[in-house]
């Protein structure tokens, strides 16, 4: 029989396909990029600053574009050490750490913030699975200045070596900050959910989902998987089924209505109808939920005639 085991909202049937939850899951935050700064003369004019807004732009689709612009940039505004910085972000999502870490070091000798090159120095680490140096670089941003990205991430790191309390200290330094950061949000609640403290998550996962005004649908995973923590099984799948309207080209939604039905609700004829729905979608999983319906189908059988409500 399968079970649903939660890791974060990394999610497996098992013996089936992952759910979502896999996809959805960062638990670091990457620095934002820099949009408008001081080059040493004082503020970067009209068109340095729209190459840096374009840069911004494009970073998370392309950041090999953004790359391109980071050093025309810098070749515009040599004193500046904002491109050297912008340059490393791209990296890191580009997953060049070494090149990120030059560029870092390259911000520095330009007179970038401490907090700001440290906080991103935080994240090269995390990705390269360093912990004691990321923990470090968090623990000296945090010296300078009190961000939202340190602080998430120095709970995340917390929080898997254990020390659940220093990370829950974290989160409540968090709360006293005025910020507008989405990633951050949903990162905050996604430790919250991992506690077991749900009411904190769904406050934290709508943060999130109040930012979010272009679609993105990535903390509504997260608020489905919170109701269904709290029993609250029918709202689950109507945040999946709004999930489905604002993306119909992904019909992972309603694999996720299936599991509910047929794992939480035990109706297994809604079960069937919503997995028949997201292999008629040819969703990425579609071969693994054709196998889950013909073993409902073959159960059913064995049991005489139709299970469920």
């Amino acid at each position: 029989m399968r079970e649903l085991v939660f890791i974060f909202l990394a999610i497996s049937l098992a013996g089936c396909a992952s759910l979502p939850g896999e996809k959805i899951y960062s638990g670091r935050v990457t620095p934002p990029v820099v949009q408008n700064e001081d080059n040493g003369k004082g503020k970067i004019d009209e068109a340095i600053r729209g190459l840096f807004e374009e840069g911004a732009r494009r970073i998370n689709e392309s950041p090999k574009e953004s790359l391109q612009i980071f050093n025309e940039v810098s070749r515009l505004a040599p004193r500046s050490w904002v491109p050297h910085y912008n340059a490393a972000v791209a990296f890191i999502k580009l997953r060049e750490f070494k090149k990120s870490e030059t560029e870092l070091k390259r911000a520095l000798e330009a007179n970038a913030p401490p907090t700001t090159i440290l906080n991103a120095f935080g994240a090269v680490y995390q990705y390269l699975n360093n912990r004691q140096k990321a923990v470090e670089s968090y623990e000296k941003s945090l010296l300078y200045k009190k961000t939202p990205v340190a602080l998430v991430n120095l709970a995340s790191l917390y929080y898997a070596a254990g020390e659940e309390k220093k990370a829950v200290n974290c989160l409540y330094e968090l709360e006293q900050l005025s910020y507008q950061n989405r990633d951050v949000n949903y990162n905050t609640a996604l430790l919250w959910f991992k506690m077991g403290r749900y009411q904190d998550a769904d406050e934290a996962v709508e943060k999130a989902l109040r930012d979010a005004n272009d679609g993105y649908v990535k903390p509504m995973y997260l608020k489905s998987q919170i109701l269904l923590r709290q029993g609250k099984y029918d709202d689950a799948v109507k945040v999946m089924q709004q999930v489905y309207s604002i993306n119909g080209l992904d019909p992972t939604p309603y694999m996720e209505i299936g599991i509910i039905y047929e794992l939480y609700v035990g109706d297994t004829e809604k079960a069937l109808e919503n997995y028949r729905f997201y292999v008629s979608k040819n969703g990425k999983k579609a071969k693994e939920v054709a196998g889950w319906i013909d073993i409902i189908k073959t159960r059913q059988t064995q049991s005489g005639g139709k299970s469920g409500s």
